[in-house]
């Protein structure tokens, strides 16, 4: 439940494999996504086994037939409405592994999880089949054999509906590697907690897809490109989406206190979907980026990043802009993080939308779509003052120059400009 992340990012050779963290107490990332309960490993020659359950109250909207229509996880409770959903829905899930190690390179294990609701769900949230639990099972792999390494996962609900992702990763030489991965998750394949590489966030959605990554570096260069051909079935209606991801990321160090990044990104997507019916779409990214590292303490970068969205045969177009300058300092002597960052967008609609990933505070990250015309700046600082002791803090206003009025409903604010501060203590025993 801790790891929330499907996006694909910079590192083209190792970002197939996902690892799980097994026994590790957290925060959540957004106070939703976390385990309650108690969990243990036992440990005996090649064989390891690990156990948890979890037992908590969820936050839900639910209607008049006492059906879970949606999970409400903003956190906050403004209205009695909002009340009303507060600990509405309890979820029990208990689960384990069974890891054999043939030796140091050679594991195979056995997966299993149940989690079951008090209450119905909608379909549309997880398919139980009318159920109010589901089980799922699996069985993975990672053998290492002459530095390749090979790993994968066969997955099914109570034997039924199977999904799988082999992959390969192999460094031909020090300085080069390649990577393929091959997923086929089955639509109607439930996994609450699963977030496996794709171009989908709900692996119950469905995805085929097949991936190929390379990676060379020297002393001062690392490159990193991908392609990833993905077909994925329609949520909506009879009509699936064929796409193509490609990336080149280039990071090139001219000192040991200044790195250039270039990247140039495109997708293309057969979006019957969107905006009109038989219509490819096609966004291309382009990034230039600096960091320099001034002392041990204090850094400062800056992007740049021009999108372009395009729909053929229809021709229609769009562009967006967005550029940013951060600072950051750290000491750990005194125990001080300061990070500032200003932003600088223009893009035509959100579907012209750009993302950057924000600092926050612990334990949480922010990635927002920016999109419209506007100016966006934070600040976040942190505060470890006893050892054990974290406080944090955060910042951030945005203003968008051509809006009257942000947001709608409860979250409707009169103006254009919208600020939020989040503070946090955090003890550690």
């Amino acid at each position: 439940a801790k790891n929330i992340s499907t996006s694909k990012g910079s590192d083209a050779t190792g970002q197939i494999r996902k690892r799980g963290s097994v026994i590790s107490p957290s925060v959540s990332t957004d106070e939703y996504r976390y385990f309650n309960g108690s969990a243990a490993q036992f440990s005996y020659q090649n064989i390891t086994l690990t156990g948890f359950y979890s037992k908590r109250k969820l936050p839900a909207n639910i209607d008049t037939n006492g059906v879970v229509t949606s999970f409400y996880t903003s956190g906050i409770y403004r209205t009695e409405n909002d009340l009303l959903r507060r600990n509405s829905l309890m979820e029990k899930v208990v689960g384990g592994k069974i890891d054999f190690s043939v030796d140091v390179l050679k594991t195979i294990s056995f997966n299993f999880v149940n989690v079951s609701y008090e209450k119905q769900l909608k379909p549309t949230l997880f398919d139980l089949s009318g159920k109010k639990s589901i089980s799922a099972g699996s069985l993975s792999w990672e053998i290492l054999i002459y530095g390749l390494t090979t790993f994968g996962e066969a997955a099914s609900n109570d034997g039924d509906r199977f999904s799988k992702v082999i992959g390969v990763i192999f460094p031909v030489t020090k300085s080069f590697g390649i990577s393929y991965q091959h997923r086929a998750y089955t639509k109607g394949y439930t996994s609450p907690f699963a977030r496996p590489f794709g171009e989908r966030e709900n692996v119950g959605d469905g995805e085929l897809g097949n991936y190929l990554g390379v990676k060379l570096q020297n002393e001062n260069t690392i490159f990193n490109s991908y392609v990833d051909l993905y077909k994925l079935p329609s949520t909506s209606n009879g009509f699936g989406i064929v796409g193509k991801d490609l990336m080149a990321h280039m990071q090139q160090s001219i000192s040991k206190q200044l790195d250039f990044i270039f990247q140039i990104r495109n997708k293309t997507k057969s979006q019957i979907e969107i905006r009109f019916a038989d219509d490819e779409r096609n966004q291309i990214n382009y990034r230039v980026a600096y960091i320099f590292k001034a002392t041990s303490h204090f850094s400062l970068s800056q992007r740049f990043e021009f999108v372009k969205v395009s729909y053929n045969p229809s021709r229609y177009n769009e562009e967006g802009f967005l550029t940013f300058v951060e600072g950051k300092y750290r000491n750990n002597k005194n125990g001080i993080s300061l990070k500032a960052r200003c932003i600088i967008f223009d893009t035509q609609s959100y579907d012209s939308r750009l993302y950057q990933y924000e600092s926050d505070i612990a334990g949480n990250f922010a990635n927002p779509p920016i999109y419209g015309k506007g100016i966006r700046w934070y600040l976040v600082a942190g505060y470890e003052f006893i050892e054990g002791f974290q406080f944090s803090f955060k910042y951030s206003e945005t203003k968008k120059l051509d809006e009257v009025v942000l947001g709608s409903g409860d979250d409707e604010i009169q103006g254009n400009l919208d600020n939020q501060i989040a503070l946090q203590l955090d003890f550690e025993f």
